[in-house]
């Protein structure tokens, strides 16, 4: 791509919620090639490769069903930004980017070859999904009809936005629309965080908890159906969650990009407000510069390395290519498949023989045909909740689409509501080692008092501490028993995600106390030098 390429724009100020947006073509000769991006120094050359090979369906996840049709398609995806930053870039750049796609697939016989391909892209450093997938349906379109300078036209009105705000409703207009949404607290978003952690908080945002709004923002893509994507795999979310909460290496496969980006998001949301902050893909491809470190003949176990362990693909050779991969799940369909797959038959014998053949194969089968199933040699130590279960609405199938997709709301919010406080209440026992006591209101403090430091923090005493007090009540009724749970919470206080977390909150307290303690030591140092002066 040359700058002579561009239309005539003129490059304009730094927006807080994208970084560019751009289009990619596919090119007949050459592959995936950026035909434009705006601002035209808003990304380096390599960064730009990396996001034309995103930016397409894998050629075996889409088939058009006629000569002569159109499909669009939205799905996002996120990628390790390289260290070298963009030319004309004037602040630091996150290290990743994520990529909101608006794929247009058009077969035509008058066409070269039949047919052509085409995305609109607009790429950000947080995953705010629901302000960014709308704009990147918005600006396709737009790109299609009035071609590539309609993305200075879109960057421009996202240039009129006010900057994201945590837990403020934003009204954002392009176009004709307006969207009402709102981005969740930065704490909760995975790292890297919007803005350095030690500079974010004014008040200490307190831990989480059950008493709090069900409906509040619990992190990155609080949008997203938590319930759609797992239809035919409900009975294992338990486990799912699981295996988030501890990072377990995963891998997604998917029919088409949308599907299997929603799913991993929707995982991600599992686990909320806990940041997921392992590294993580919701569309991967074999042209992701990790992807030959990932499949190495030498490559040791991926939950022993810092390359990703969520990875959402539809290309189904990532499962040969990633034997050494312990868990798979495949979610959705193909057109005209039914929901959950080919059923075993034979009754209570049929079945069994099924469920062996799946422990024996794995996740063999998918080569086959796409089926939707669980494949891991992970042993819960959860159980399903059966009030969740009788509560989910079962659409008939004389229903229309619209009930269905109402029904499908209800159910995602009861989902979603479940897991927010299961993971508040496995959060809760650390509350201690990161609410720091503050300055009481009668205390005379000196400048040089040294403030009380937050409790330390041991493994082995955290967990003896576990075994001798009662768990949470919602924790006792999902865990299969207290040793179990116990043994849970060694496995989980030593995976990146509480590291992160606990981190992060440890850091942030201690600078809340640090300020606190400042404007008390200000306010008493002005009182006296008040009545000196008297």
């Amino acid at each position: 791509m040359n700058d002579h390429d561009q239309p005539n724009i003129v490059q304009t100020g730094r927006s807080d919620w994208i970084v560019a947006i751009c289009s990619v073509v596919f090119d007949l000769d050459v592959g995936q090639q950026l035909e434009s991006v705006y601002p035209i120094a808003a990304i380096s050359e390599s960064t730009a490769t990396s996001v034309a090979f995103h930016s397409f369906p894998d050629s075996m996840s889409m088939e058009l069903q006629s000569r002569s049709s159109v499909r669009d398609s939205t799905f996002f995806f996120r990628l390790r930004r390289d260290g070298s930053r963009a030319e004309g870039a004037d602040y630091i750049q996150s290290a990743y980017l994520y990529g909101f796609v608006f794929c247009r697939q058009r077969q035509d016989e008058r066409l070269r070859r039949g047919g052509e391909q085409k995305s609109v892209i607009v790429l950000s450093e947080q995953p705010y999904s629901s302000a960014l997938t709308p704009l990147a349906q918005y600006a396709g379109p737009l790109y299609f009809n009035n071609g590539q300078s309609a993305l200075q036209e879109v960057y421009q009105e996202v240039l009129d936005w006010e900057p994201p705000t945590a837990g403020v409703r934003c009204m954002l207009e392009f176009g004709d629309t307006t969207l009402i949404t709102q981005v969740p607290d930065p704490s909760t978003l995975p790292p890297p965080a919007p803005i350095e952690v030690l500079d974010q908080y004014s008040q200490l945002p307190m831990l989480p908890c059950a008493s709090q709004d069900p409906g509040a923002l619990h992190g990155a893509f609080h949008e997203v159906d938590v319930f759609t994507p797992f239809t035919a795999l409900f009975h294992h979310l338990w486990t799912l969650w699981e295996m988030m909460l501890l990072a377990e290496p995963l891998l997604v496969v998917a029919p088409s990009p949308g599907e299997c980006s929603t799913a991993v998001a929707a995982l991600i949301a599992l686990i909320s407000p806990l940041p997921y902050s392992a590294d993580f893909r919701p569309f991967f491809t074999i042209h992701d510069p990790d992807y030959h470190a990932m499949t190495a003949p030498d490559q040791p176990f991926p939950s022993h390395t810092n390359l990703p362990r969520l990875l959402g693909v539809t290309n189904r050779y990532f499962l040969k290519a990633l034997p050494q991969w312990p868990n798979t799940v495949s979610v959705g369909t193909k057109p005209m498949q039914a929901v959950g797959g080919e059923k075993p038959k034979g009754g209570r014998v049929g079945r069994a023989m099924a469920a062996v053949r799946q422990r024996t194969l794995g996740s063999q089968p998918q080569l086959g045909d796409h089926v939707q199933a669980l494949w891991t040699g992970y042993k819960p130590v959860t159980r399903p909740d059966q009030r969740l279960l009788d509560r989910l609405l079962t659409p008939a199938a004389t229903d229309s689409a619209s009930k269905t997709a109402r029904m499908a709301v209800l159910n995602s919010q009861a989902v979603r509501e479940h897991f927010v406080e299961l993971t508040i209440a496995m959060l809760a026992p650390f509350a201690p080692y990161c609410e720091p006591p503050g300055p009481q209101s009668g205390d005379t403090p000196a400048p040089d008092q040294e403030r009380p430091h937050l409790p330390a923090f041991s493994h082995a005493e955290f967990i003896e501490q576990l075994q001798r007090q009662p768990l949470p009540a919602l924790l006792q009724q999902r865990f299969r028993s207290q040793a179990a749970c116990v043994q849970f919470y060694k496995r989980f206080i030593e995976c990146p995600n509480f590291m992160a977390w606990f981190e992060r909150r440890r850091a942030a307290a201690a600078a809340w106390q640090a300020c606190a303690f400042r404007k008390k030591c200000g306010a008493w140092a002005h009182m006296l030098e008040a009545a000196r002066v008297r």
